[in-house]
Protein backbone atom coordinates (compact mmCIF):
# COMPACT_ATOMS: atom_id res chain seq x y z
CA UNK A 1 0.00 0.00 0.00
CA UNK A 2 2.83 2.35 0.80
CA UNK A 3 4.43 1.63 -2.57
CA UNK A 4 1.19 2.58 -4.33
CA UNK A 5 1.03 5.92 -2.53
CA UNK A 6 4.63 6.72 -3.41
CA UNK A 7 4.02 5.86 -7.03
CA UNK A 8 0.99 8.14 -7.20
CA UNK A 9 2.91 10.96 -5.55
CA UNK A 10 5.84 10.57 -7.92
CA UNK A 11 3.52 10.55 -10.93
CA UNK A 12 1.86 13.75 -9.70
CA UNK A 13 5.21 15.50 -9.43
CA UNK A 14 6.19 14.47 -12.94
CA UNK A 15 2.88 15.68 -14.34
CA UNK A 16 3.24 19.00 -12.52
CA UNK A 17 6.76 19.53 -13.93
CA UNK A 18 5.66 18.63 -17.44
CA UNK A 19 2.82 21.13 -17.31
CA UNK A 20 5.08 23.90 -16.03
CA UNK A 21 4.39 23.88 -12.34
CA UNK A 22 3.63 27.17 -10.64
CA UNK A 23 4.89 28.61 -7.40
CA UNK A 24 2.64 29.67 -4.60
CA UNK A 25 2.43 33.12 -6.22
CA UNK A 26 1.18 31.63 -9.47
CA UNK A 27 4.25 32.61 -11.59
CA UNK A 28 7.04 30.46 -13.03
CA UNK A 29 10.48 31.37 -11.63
CA UNK A 30 13.36 29.47 -13.25
CA UNK A 31 16.44 29.23 -11.05
CA UNK A 32 18.99 29.46 -13.89
CA UNK A 33 19.29 31.41 -17.13
CA UNK A 34 21.48 30.54 -20.14
CA UNK A 35 24.62 32.68 -20.35
CA UNK A 36 26.78 33.59 -23.31
CA UNK A 37 30.26 32.07 -23.14
CA UNK A 38 32.96 34.69 -22.53
CA UNK A 39 35.52 35.32 -25.26
CA UNK A 40 39.20 34.90 -24.56
CA UNK A 41 41.93 36.93 -26.26
CA UNK A 42 44.13 34.72 -28.43
CA UNK A 43 46.37 37.44 -29.88
CA UNK A 44 46.76 41.11 -28.98
CA UNK A 45 48.41 43.65 -31.27
CA UNK A 46 49.30 47.15 -30.05
CA UNK A 47 50.86 50.20 -31.70
CA UNK A 48 51.07 53.98 -31.63
CA UNK A 49 50.33 56.52 -34.36
CA UNK A 50 51.48 60.12 -34.14
CA UNK A 51 54.05 62.56 -35.49
CA UNK A 52 55.52 65.86 -34.31
CA UNK A 53 52.75 67.88 -35.97
CA UNK A 54 49.92 65.80 -34.53
CA UNK A 55 51.43 65.65 -31.04
CA UNK A 56 51.90 69.43 -30.98
CA UNK A 57 48.18 69.71 -31.71
CA UNK A 58 47.29 67.24 -28.94
CA UNK A 59 46.86 63.99 -30.90
CA UNK A 60 48.77 60.81 -30.09
CA UNK A 61 46.88 57.59 -30.74
CA UNK A 62 47.50 54.18 -29.19
CA UNK A 63 45.93 51.29 -31.07
CA UNK A 64 44.86 47.91 -29.69
CA UNK A 65 43.60 44.99 -31.79
CA UNK A 66 42.29 41.90 -29.99
CA UNK A 67 41.82 38.60 -31.82
CA UNK A 68 39.41 36.36 -29.89
CA UNK A 69 39.14 32.59 -29.67
CA UNK A 70 35.75 32.60 -31.44
CA UNK A 71 37.30 33.96 -34.64
CA UNK A 72 36.17 37.58 -34.17
CA UNK A 73 38.30 40.66 -33.61
CA UNK A 74 37.91 44.16 -32.20
CA UNK A 75 40.14 47.20 -32.66
CA UNK A 76 40.07 50.37 -30.57
CA UNK A 77 41.94 53.67 -30.45
CA UNK A 78 42.87 56.00 -27.60
CA UNK A 79 44.20 59.55 -27.86
CA UNK A 80 46.59 59.54 -24.92
CA UNK A 81 46.97 63.33 -25.16
CA UNK A 82 43.32 63.74 -24.27
CA UNK A 83 44.78 63.41 -20.74
CA UNK A 84 41.65 61.45 -19.83
CA UNK A 85 42.29 58.36 -17.74
CA UNK A 86 38.62 57.63 -17.02
CA UNK A 87 37.23 54.10 -17.58
CA UNK A 88 36.71 53.19 -21.23
CA UNK A 89 32.92 53.30 -21.01
CA UNK A 90 32.97 57.03 -20.18
CA UNK A 91 36.23 58.18 -21.76
CA UNK A 92 35.83 60.82 -24.48
CA UNK A 93 39.36 60.12 -25.76
CA UNK A 94 38.70 56.40 -26.28
CA UNK A 95 37.11 54.93 -29.42
CA UNK A 96 35.90 51.39 -28.73
CA UNK A 97 34.45 50.44 -32.11
CA UNK A 98 37.20 51.58 -34.45
CA UNK A 99 37.64 48.24 -36.16
CA UNK A 100 35.85 44.89 -36.22
CA UNK A 101 36.02 41.73 -38.30
CA UNK A 102 37.23 38.12 -38.31
CA UNK A 103 40.47 36.11 -38.33
CA UNK A 104 41.65 32.56 -38.83
CA UNK A 105 44.82 30.53 -39.02
CA UNK A 106 45.20 29.54 -42.66
CA UNK A 107 47.29 29.74 -45.80
CA UNK A 108 48.20 32.60 -48.06
CA UNK A 109 48.09 32.50 -51.86
CA UNK A 110 51.41 30.65 -51.90
CA UNK A 111 50.24 28.06 -49.34
CA UNK A 112 52.37 29.52 -46.54
CA UNK A 113 50.99 29.25 -43.03
CA UNK A 114 49.82 32.58 -41.67
CA UNK A 115 47.05 34.36 -39.84
CA UNK A 116 44.44 35.79 -42.18
CA UNK A 117 42.86 38.95 -40.75
CA UNK A 118 39.82 40.64 -42.28
CA UNK A 119 38.81 44.03 -40.90
CA UNK A 120 36.30 46.78 -41.55
CA UNK A 121 35.85 50.17 -39.94
CA UNK A 122 33.28 50.36 -37.14
CA UNK A 123 30.85 53.00 -35.89
CA UNK A 124 33.56 55.04 -34.13
CA UNK A 125 35.63 55.35 -37.32
CA UNK A 126 35.06 59.01 -38.17
CA UNK A 127 37.06 61.84 -39.67
CA UNK A 128 37.05 64.36 -36.85
CA UNK A 129 38.68 67.01 -39.03
CA UNK A 130 35.52 67.14 -41.17
CA UNK A 131 32.97 67.17 -38.38
CA UNK A 132 32.83 63.45 -37.68
CA UNK A 133 32.25 62.17 -41.20
CA UNK A 134 31.97 58.33 -41.11
CA UNK A 135 34.88 56.46 -42.68
CA UNK A 136 34.47 53.23 -44.63
CA UNK A 137 37.12 50.62 -45.31
CA UNK A 138 37.59 46.87 -45.64
CA UNK A 139 41.05 45.30 -45.49
CA UNK A 140 42.70 41.87 -45.56
CA UNK A 141 46.09 41.11 -44.01
CA UNK A 142 48.35 38.06 -44.02
CA UNK A 143 50.41 37.97 -40.84
CA UNK A 144 53.37 35.64 -40.33
CA UNK A 145 54.64 34.59 -36.88
CA UNK A 146 58.36 34.84 -36.15
CA UNK A 147 60.28 32.00 -34.54
CA UNK A 148 59.56 33.44 -31.07
CA UNK A 149 55.83 33.65 -31.90
CA UNK A 150 55.92 37.46 -32.12
CA UNK A 151 54.19 39.16 -35.05
CA UNK A 152 53.82 42.60 -36.60
CA UNK A 153 52.02 44.15 -39.55
CA UNK A 154 50.82 47.50 -40.83
CA UNK A 155 47.18 48.10 -39.88
CA UNK A 156 44.86 50.63 -41.53
CA UNK A 157 43.45 52.82 -38.76
CA UNK A 158 40.74 55.50 -38.95
CA UNK A 159 42.84 58.42 -37.70
CA UNK A 160 41.30 61.49 -39.35
CA UNK A 161 40.94 60.51 -43.03
CA UNK A 162 42.64 57.12 -42.54
CA UNK A 163 46.28 56.34 -41.75
CA UNK A 164 48.50 53.29 -41.31
CA UNK A 165 50.09 52.14 -38.08
CA UNK A 166 52.47 49.29 -37.30
CA UNK A 167 51.03 47.01 -34.62
CA UNK A 168 52.91 44.30 -32.75
CA UNK A 169 52.24 41.12 -30.80
CA UNK A 170 55.08 40.13 -28.48
CA UNK A 171 53.81 36.66 -27.56
CA UNK A 172 51.78 37.78 -24.52
CA UNK A 173 48.52 39.56 -23.70
CA UNK A 174 49.57 42.92 -22.27
CA UNK A 175 46.17 44.43 -21.39
CA UNK A 176 43.35 42.32 -19.99
CA UNK A 177 40.82 45.17 -20.18
CA UNK A 178 40.38 48.44 -22.02
CA UNK A 179 40.45 50.30 -18.71
CA UNK A 180 43.92 48.89 -18.09
CA UNK A 181 44.97 49.83 -21.63
CA UNK A 182 43.96 53.46 -20.99
CA UNK A 183 45.63 53.66 -17.57
CA UNK A 184 48.92 52.37 -18.95
CA UNK A 185 49.04 54.58 -22.05
CA UNK A 186 47.67 57.95 -20.86
CA UNK A 187 50.28 60.66 -21.47
CA UNK A 188 52.51 61.17 -18.45
CA UNK A 189 54.78 64.24 -18.52
CA UNK A 190 57.95 64.03 -16.48
CA UNK A 191 59.24 67.27 -15.06
CA UNK A 192 62.88 67.90 -16.07
CA UNK A 193 65.29 66.75 -13.37
CA UNK A 194 67.68 69.63 -14.01
CA UNK A 195 65.11 72.34 -13.24
CA UNK A 196 66.45 75.42 -11.45
CA UNK A 197 63.14 77.25 -10.95
CA UNK A 198 59.56 76.96 -12.17
CA UNK A 199 57.28 79.78 -13.35
CA UNK A 200 53.55 79.10 -13.22
CA UNK A 201 50.31 80.52 -14.58
CA UNK A 202 47.75 78.82 -12.34
CA UNK A 203 44.82 80.43 -14.16
CA UNK A 204 45.65 78.99 -17.57
CA UNK A 205 47.51 75.98 -16.15
CA UNK A 206 50.92 76.50 -17.75
CA UNK A 207 54.33 75.87 -16.18
CA UNK A 208 57.69 77.13 -17.40
CA UNK A 209 60.66 75.02 -16.34
CA UNK A 210 63.97 76.91 -16.37
CA UNK A 211 66.82 74.42 -16.69
CA UNK A 212 70.48 74.47 -15.71
CA UNK A 213 71.65 74.13 -19.33
CA UNK A 214 70.10 77.52 -20.24
CA UNK A 215 67.09 75.93 -21.90
CA UNK A 216 63.41 76.20 -21.00
CA UNK A 217 60.38 73.93 -21.33
CA UNK A 218 56.88 75.40 -21.36
CA UNK A 219 54.22 72.84 -20.43
CA UNK A 220 50.45 73.23 -20.46
CA UNK A 221 47.94 71.32 -18.37
CA UNK A 222 44.70 69.56 -19.29
CA UNK A 223 42.12 68.50 -16.71
CA UNK A 224 41.83 64.74 -16.21
CA UNK A 225 38.18 64.10 -15.28
CA UNK A 226 39.11 60.79 -13.66
CA UNK A 227 40.61 62.50 -10.61
CA UNK A 228 40.02 66.22 -11.34
CA UNK A 229 43.73 66.97 -11.56
CA UNK A 230 45.78 68.53 -14.35
CA UNK A 231 48.10 66.50 -16.55
CA UNK A 232 50.88 68.39 -18.31
CA UNK A 233 52.66 68.04 -21.64
CA UNK A 234 55.49 69.97 -23.23
CA UNK A 235 54.13 72.78 -25.40
CA UNK A 236 57.19 74.82 -26.38
CA UNK A 237 60.90 74.96 -25.74
CA UNK A 238 63.51 77.71 -25.91
CA UNK A 239 66.43 79.31 -24.10
CA UNK A 240 67.04 81.77 -21.26
CA UNK A 241 69.84 84.14 -20.23
CA UNK A 242 70.69 86.57 -17.46
CA UNK A 243 72.91 89.39 -18.70
CA UNK A 244 73.39 92.98 -17.57
CA UNK A 245 70.69 92.65 -14.91
CA UNK A 246 68.19 91.37 -17.48
CA UNK A 247 66.45 87.98 -17.26
CA UNK A 248 65.28 87.13 -20.77
CA UNK A 249 63.64 84.19 -22.56
CA UNK A 250 63.45 83.27 -26.24
CA UNK A 251 60.85 80.67 -27.23
CA UNK A 252 61.47 78.51 -30.28
CA UNK A 253 59.96 80.05 -33.39
CA UNK A 254 59.86 83.55 -31.93
CA UNK A 255 62.11 86.32 -33.22
CA UNK A 256 61.97 88.56 -30.18
CA UNK A 257 62.93 87.82 -26.60
CA UNK A 258 60.68 88.21 -23.56
CA UNK A 259 62.08 90.02 -20.56
CA UNK A 260 60.89 89.19 -17.06
CA UNK A 261 59.96 91.86 -14.53
CA UNK A 262 61.89 91.35 -11.29
CA UNK A 263 60.76 92.67 -7.93
CA UNK A 264 62.99 91.50 -5.10
CA UNK A 265 63.27 87.74 -5.50
CA UNK A 266 60.06 87.47 -7.51
CA UNK A 267 59.87 87.48 -11.32
CA UNK A 268 56.90 87.82 -13.68
CA UNK A 269 56.98 86.89 -17.36
CA UNK A 270 54.24 87.85 -19.81
CA UNK A 271 54.04 85.67 -22.91
CA UNK A 272 51.40 84.95 -25.57
CA UNK A 273 51.35 81.25 -26.35
CA UNK A 274 50.09 80.27 -29.82
CA UNK A 275 49.10 76.67 -30.43
CA UNK A 276 49.75 77.13 -34.15
CA UNK A 277 49.59 80.06 -36.57
CA UNK A 278 46.29 81.88 -36.30
CA UNK A 279 44.77 79.54 -33.73
CA UNK A 280 44.74 79.04 -29.97
CA UNK A 281 46.31 82.20 -28.56
CA UNK A 282 46.63 82.33 -24.76
CA UNK A 283 47.99 85.35 -22.86
CA UNK A 284 50.13 83.95 -20.03
CA UNK A 285 51.30 85.58 -16.83
CA UNK A 286 54.00 83.27 -15.52
CA UNK A 287 55.23 83.92 -11.98
CA UNK A 288 58.14 82.57 -9.94
CA UNK A 289 58.43 83.63 -6.30
CA UNK A 290 62.19 83.11 -6.06
CA UNK A 291 64.57 83.47 -9.03
CA UNK A 292 67.74 84.20 -7.08
CA UNK A 293 69.41 81.05 -8.46
CA UNK A 294 69.10 82.54 -11.97
CA UNK A 295 70.53 85.97 -11.12
CA UNK A 296 74.19 85.04 -11.02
Amino acid sequence: MKKTKLLVLGTSILLLAACGGTSSSGSFNPTTQPTEPSKEITYQFVGEYTDSTLSSMGFDYFVILNLYDDGTLEGSGYNCMSMNSSPAAENAGFYADWINGTWEEGLDEEDQECIVINTEYGEDAKNMMTGGTPLEGEFTYYVYPDTDNSMSFTLDVPVFSGRQCEVNYNGTIIYDTMDEFIKETVYDYREPENTLVTFEDSTNHFKLYVLDDNTIDLANGTLDPADNTYRYKSAKKGTWAYETNELSFIFDGDETKCVATIEGNKATLNYTYVLYAGYGETALTLVCDDVTSLLQ
